[in-house]
């Protein structure tokens, strides 16, 4: 392969790479997005060019666009790309995409002027607060020789995605993504270590095939011939395993009921780790259940289960509920905050869903005096919610 090819690979797998990590969304759907903006049918076209090869200027251009509009490419970075393609004006076409210089600015202050969300788990750093002794406990396992894996345990609506989303993501904010104070260090070396994400409420990873795939494209694994589970292993088995590896998985219950995933390949991955990876690859689960209540299925024990720390989800603690409230500086009485915590149990997402009707009483959406009924009848209609303030946990200071 031509060394310019070979850069352009680089550059690009490194330009997706940062796309992924931006969005949060898995290579095949980045590929997908790209094979449409090029108008190309599927991602083929894509991986054709992950492989080396050079684009048309026309395809270069469009693809450079993009990249750069996913933040995927900054200026520096453009021009490189468009060297490494051969581009006819790399310079002039990449003054064009950066008409002017971004100003210096040394730390931009997140935006918390809305950061009471109910529904979708946490993606923003920012958003993400409290779990300092569950995120200490979580990364300490990730800091030692040889790394081991943690399991996420608690009721539903506790935060474990939340949780698991911030995980990677706080290793590498940048300032504006944080707020003041709030702890970024907790791996010595955090652009060495991959991060795979796997979400088993997505129906295709419930797929062994398409699962199997998605895992060798983001472990860098070489291709294989075809998608079984013995050909996974095999690949795996014999690669050099260089840097740090971490697969988040979410909702693991959802892997463990879908039919085409056999037990194999939870025992399979226990082989993995324990005798082919140099302890450079470790797992992080979420589940509702009990570690011992995982190894079980169908009748079947999987030792995969047996190797987790339990890492529990309890309610927050009370000062770290307080910094929830008062982050946005609405103006809270202390009697309102107290309330709060005491109708919340210090769950976090009864906390934003309460803080969320007193923000919109304030914006003249909802009568100020009324804001607490409407709370409760708000909490009261979603009665799953209302589970999490019967959950035993232990008061934490």
């Amino acid at each position: 392969m031509p060394a310019t090819s070979l850069l352009f690979k680089r550059l690009l797998d490194k330009s997706v790479q940062r796309v992924k990590l931006e969005a949060g969304i898995d290579i095949g759907i980045i590929e997908d997005e790209l094979g449409f903006t090029l108008g190309r049918h599927g991602r083929s076209y894509v991986q054709y060019l992950r492989k080396g090869h050079l684009p048309t200027e026309k395809d270069l251009e469009a693809l450079t666009c993009w990249l750069v509009s996913r933040q995927g490419l900054d200026k520096q970075g453009c021009e490189q790309f468009l060297r490494s393609a051969k581009h006819s004006a790399p310079k002039h076409f990449t003054d064009q995409l950066f008409p002017s210089p971004a100003p210096m600015i040394k730390h931009k202050p997140a935006d918390l002027s809305s950061p009471y969300l109910y529904g979708p788990p946490i993606t923003k750093p920012y958003l993400f607060f409290g779990r300092e002794r569950e995120l200490t406990r979580i990364f300490n396992c990730w800091q030692r020789p040889y790394m081991e894996h943690v399991a996420i345990i608690g009721p539903h609506r506790s935060g474990k995605s939340s949780l698991l989303h911030y995980l990677p993501k706080i290793t590498r904010a940048p300032l504006d993504q944080v707020r003041p104070g709030q702890k970024t260090d907790w791996l010595p070396r955090p652009e060495e270590v991959t991060w795979v994400m796997v979400d088993f409420c997505d129906v295709r990873m419930q797929q062994l095939g398409y699962l199997l795939r998605y895992l060798q494209t983001e472990l860098g694994l070489p291709v294989l011939a075809s998608y079984t589970l013995a050909d996974f292993m095999e690949a795996a088995v014999h690669h050099t395993w260089t840097r740090p590896c971490l697969v988040l998985i979410d909702e693991v219950e959802a892997a463990l009921s879908a039919p085409d995933l056999p037990p194999a390949l939870w025992d399979s991955m226990r082989s993995l780790v324990s005798y082919h990876t140099n302890g450079l690859l470790a797992f992080a689960i979420t589940s509702r259940k009990a570690l011992h209540k995982l190894s079980t299925r169908r009748g079947q024990t999987s030792l995969f289960f047996n190797m987790f720390h339990a890492v529990a989800l309890n309610a927050l603690t009370e000062s770290e509920a307080m910094e929830l409230i008062h982050c946005a500086g609405l103006p809270f009485t202390d009697e309102d905050a107290r309330w709060i915590v005491e109708q919340s149990a210090c769950w976090p997402c009864l906390i934003q869903q309460l803080c969320q009707t007193y923000d919109e009483a304030l914006r003249g959406n909802l009568a100020l005096h009324d804001w607490r009924e409407e709370a409760l009848q708000r909490l009261t209609l979603n009665r799953h919610l209302l589970q999490l303030r019967t959950v035993s946990t232990p008061q934490r200071l």
